[in-house]
């Protein structure tokens, strides 16, 4: 299943942790922005970009998400919150094949870890010590 279809699954809200080797200046919702790549097993790879205006885009083979974001950061080593709410969804198929369009104004959460600056782990449920995902941040 593609890893929004899958968290959506798992979990109803998104959260971010941030890492305290980053540099502190360096806000984690600033870290957010950009295009993020989760690589699959069969070489596909489903990218979410998270824009400036709180917008986000998944493109994952064939289907298209998007949405709105709400990011909320916490202190230094606790966990940030990134609410994503879907507002339009292709319903083709994905990297994984399912091809099950998410309804317009499906909300969910998750937890993550920016590692570095350019990788950044999701986690579906807040105490997780393992990432479910890990996604690399294009240059």
């Amino acid at each position: 299943m593609k890893l929004t279809r899958f968290i959506i699954a798992a979990i109803a809200t998104l959260i971010l942790t941030g890492c305290g080797a980053l540099d502190d200046n360096d806000s984690s919702s600033s870290r957010l922005i950009g295009n993020w790549t989760y690589s699959y097993p069969n070489q596909c790879e489903e990218i979410t970009a998270f824009n400036e205006d709180n917008t986000w885009q998944t493109t994952s083979l064939d289907s298209v998400e998007s949405g709105i974001y709400l990011f909320i950061e916490n202190n230094s080593g606790e966990k940030h919150t990134l609410d994503i709410t879907v507002l339009a969804d292709n319903g083709l198929p994905d990297c994984d094949g399912a091809s099950n369009a998410i309804a317009s104004g499906t909300a969910f959460s998750i937890y993550t870890v920016f590692l570095s600056p350019t990788i950044m782990e999701f986690y579906f449920t807040r105490g997780a010590f393992d990432p479910d995902y890990t996604l690399t941040k294009s240059q």
